[in-house]
């Protein structure tokens, strides 16, 4: 609140000053809740990897969002963000083709050559992101065992024209 040469301010502006307090806390706490509730995610710790047994599911969410997220969260719990700042939706689309096929094609080797388009998400995770996030396509990767070795398959399927298409613009 702001006082102008000596002037106090008027009870509406402190009613006005103490609704927008409210609300910043309130975002604040928001922001702490979903950095306790995607910890992992928010500090890119215990990762998913194909090389852990444990491995077989992840779900993939768009980079771009995982990036806007976590700036969001550290604007929100420092109080320097505002509410209209949140975000709410997960837009996925944009890993998919107009075919509605993914543009990217897990592989095992993703920790070593990780596509930096998409982060892999542990199946726990995916669910706390349904229950915070607007999600317009579920994107999941599960390993099947072969024996020829692990093959990953991916609901929905890759779509070969425009991954090569793709490829070939890059």
């Amino acid at each position: 609140m702001k006082i102008f040469s000596g002037i106090k301010p008027c009870c509406q502006c402190k009613e006005e000053e103490s609704l927008a307090f409210i609300k910043r806390e309130k975002w604040r706490e928001e922001a702490a809740r979903q950095k306790n509730r995607l910890h992992d995610l928010f500090t890119h710790m215990d990762r998913p990897k194909w090389s852990k047994p444990t491995t077989k599911r992840v779900y993939l969410l768009s980079s771009e969002f995982v990036m806007a997220w976590k700036g969001s969260m550290r604007g929100l719990s420092s109080g320097k963000a505002e509410q209209g700042e949140t975000i709410t939706d997960i837009n996925n689309k944009i890993l998919l083709c107009p075919h509605n096929g993914l543009l990217h094609i897990p592989k095992i080797n993703w920790e070593n050559e990780p596509d930096t388009g998409v982060v892999m998400i542990k199946e726990e995770e995916w669910k706390t992101v349904q229950e915070i996030f607007n999600v317009d396509h579920e994107i999941r990767v599960d390993k099947e065992i072969e024996p020829s070795g692990p093959v990953l398959v991916t609901t929905p399927p890759a779509c070969q024209k425009c991954v090569k298409s793709k490829v070939r613009m890059s």
